[in-house]
């Protein structure tokens, strides 16, 4: 989880009113608010697999070779994420507050740090299928 930290990104489980355990990515607050929290946000309810999928959007483009202008993926809560490249890296918009440009081999390492983290929970979780 260290890039991720790097973020003010943190993954945690809680238990639901029901007791279901769901996984959570939050970020920290400072005087302002949230840091990050567009990112924290677009991974929140992406399981394995839809951490796959969007690696595997990102890898399809060649983003790392090619020029990409602002290609979009929708995470949870229909949050955008904007691919761009050279250099590349993902762009979040929070909406008319400063954008949020994180380098793209640091957001696919926070996506990996995120899948690692679900995938060693010992028990099935509200995220296990998705």
């Amino acid at each position: 989880m260290n890039k991720a930290k790097q973020y003010h990104l943190n993954f945690r489980v809680f238990s639901d009113d029901d007791g279901r355990k769901r996984p959570n990515v939050y970020s920290d607050t400072d005087s302002n608010g949230t840091i990050n929290g567009d990112v924290a946000s677009f991974m929140d309810s992406l399981g394995p697999d839809g951490v796959d999928w969007v690696v595997d959007e990102i890898m399809s483009l060649n983003a790392f070779n090619s020029n990409t202008n602002g290609y979009t993926i929708i995470g949870s809560y229909e949050v955008v994420a904007e691919i761009f490249s050279p250099p590349a890296r993902v762009v979040f918009n929070e909406g008319g507050g400063a954008d949020i440009v994180i380098p793209l081999q640091d957001f696919l390492d926070i996506l990996q740090e995120w899948k690692s983290f679900l995938i060693s929970l010992p028990y099935k979780h509200d995220l296990s299928n998705k």
